[in-house]
C-alpha cells in the first residue's frame, strides 16, 4: 500500500506509555519525543528532543541518524516531526495528549522561513495511545489540550459551513445545519456526543475524543467535496505568524475555535437561524473552549489580534469568507461574539 494512503489502526492501551511502547522499541527503532516525554524515555535508545518542526533539523535526522521505524512521542509537534523524518520508512504514533487533528493522518505541519504549512508526509502504522500517559498531569492541565482537541475537531463545522459558501458563489442561501450534518455525519456525532453527553475528559471521554480524533484525522485534504480547514484555520496561522504565540500558551485548537464561533454566528446571521451558533456556544462553555473577551485575553489574545490577522489574510488574495465579510473593514461581529 502506498504511503501516503496507509489506513492505520487506533489501539487504546491502558499499560503506562513506556510498557505501551516497549513492543515497539526494537533495533533500528528512534524515538522522537517532545519536551514533556522526552526525559522520561530518553533511555530507551536512540532517542531524540523535538521542539519544533523546523525543516532544516528534519533535513539533519535524515542524514545523521540510521533508523528504519520512528516512535513519535508526544503532542502534535512531535508527531509531524517524527512523520516527516520517516518518509520512506515506517512511524507509528503515540499521542500522550489530543490538542490536535492529526492523531493518524499523512500530513505534517513543518516550519520553512518562520511559516508552518501543511506537506504531504507518511501515516502512520498504528496510533497508539496510552490513557494513563493522558491523564498524566494535573487535571486542568489535561482538560485544556484535551479541549484544544475538541476545539481543532469542531473546525470541521466551519469549514463545511464555508465549503457550501464557496460553492454556492459566494453566498448561505439555502445551506442548513441539518444539511451540513449529512454531509459530515461522524462531525456531526462528535459534537452531539460535547453537546448532550460529555462531562469530563476522564478515561471515557478521552477515549471517545482519541477515537473521533482518529477518524477524522484519516479524511484526505484534497478531498473535492469537502474543506479540510476554512478561514478559521488560515486566521490562526495569520495570527501565530504575526503574534508568535507560545505553543504552550496558546493551544492550535484553542485559536482555530475562534474562528469557528465568528463564521458559524457569520452563518447565522446571514440565514436567521442562531441555532447552530447557540450550540457551539454551549460547547465551548461545556468544555472551555473560548466565549468571551476575558477568555481570549487568558489565552494571550486579543481584539487586536484578530483584526490584524484579518486583514492580513484578506491581503494574501485568497478567495475565503473572511476576505469578503470583513471586505469594509467592519469588526462589529467581534463584539456580537466575544462581548456578549
Amino acid at each position: 500500500m502506498d504511503d501516503l494512503v496507509r489506513k492505520p489502526e487506533l489501539i487504546l492501551s491502558m499499560l503506562p506509555l513506556r510498557e505501551t511502547m516497549q513492543p515497539y522499541n526494537r533495533s533500528g527503532t528512534l524515538i522522537v519525543a517532545d519536551t514533556h516525554n522526552y526525559p522520561r524515555l530518553r533511555d530507551l535508545g536512540q532517542s531524540l528532543l523535538v521542539k519544533d518542526q523546523e525543516i532544516e533539523e528534519i533535513g539533519r535526522v535524515r542524514q545523521e541518524f540510521s533508523y528504519e521505524r520512528v516512535l513519535a512521542v508526544g503532542g502534535c509537534t512531535a508527531l509531524d516531526f517524527g512523520r516527516a523524518c520517516a518518509v520512506g520508512k515506517e512511524v507509528i504514533n503515540f499521542p500522550t495528549i489530543l490538542s490536535h487533528k492529526c492523531l493518524s493522518n499523512g500530513e505534517s505541519v513543518i516550519k520553512r522561513s518562520g511559516r508552518y504549512k501543511k506537506e504531504k508526509t507518511i501515516a502512520p502504522l498504528q496510533t497508539i495511545v496510552s490513557l494513563p500517559a493522558l491523564l498524566d498531569g494535573p487535571p486542568e492541565t489535561v482538560h485544556y489540550w484535551s479541549a484544544a482537541g475538541a476545539g481543532d475537531l469542531l473546525a470541521l463545522i466551519s469549514a463545511a459551513l464555508e465549503y457550501e459558501w464557496l460553492f454556492n458563489d459566494g453566498s448561505f442561501a439555502g445551506v442548513t445545519a441539518r444539511g451540513i450534518a449529512q454531509k459530515r455525519p461522524e462531525v456531526f456525532q462528535a459534537f452531539k456526543w460535547l453537546l448532550d453527553d460529555f462531562t469530563a475528559f476522564d478515561v471515557d471521554g478521552l477515549s471517545r475524543l482519541a477515537h473521533y480524533l482518529h477518524e477524522l484525522s484519516l479524511e484526505p485534504d484534497d478531498d473535492p467535496d469537502m474543506l479540510s480547514a476554512g478561514s478559521e484555520h488560515w486566521l490562526h496561522y495569520e495570527m501565530v505568524y504575526g503574534q508568535q504565540y507560545s505553543k504552550a500558551a496558546t493551544a492550535h485548537g484553542m485559536l482555530v475555535s475562534i474562528g469557528t464561533l465568528m463564521t458559524l454566528r457569520i452563518f447565522g446571521e446571514a440565514t436567521r437561524d442562531m441555532t447552530l451558533y447557540e450550540c457551539m456556544r454551549r460547547v465551548h462553555q461545556k468544555t472551555g473552549l473560548p466565549l468571551r473577551d476575558e477568555d481570549l485575553k487568558r489565552l494571550g489574545v486579543s481584539r487586536a489580534h484578530i483584526v490584524e490577522g484579518i486583514r492580513t489574510l484578506r491581503s494574501q488574495g485568497l478567495r475565503c469568507l473572511y476576505d469578503e465579510f470583513f471586505a469594509k473593514d467592519d469588526f462589529s461581529l467581534l463584539n456580537r461574539v466575544f462581548g456578549v
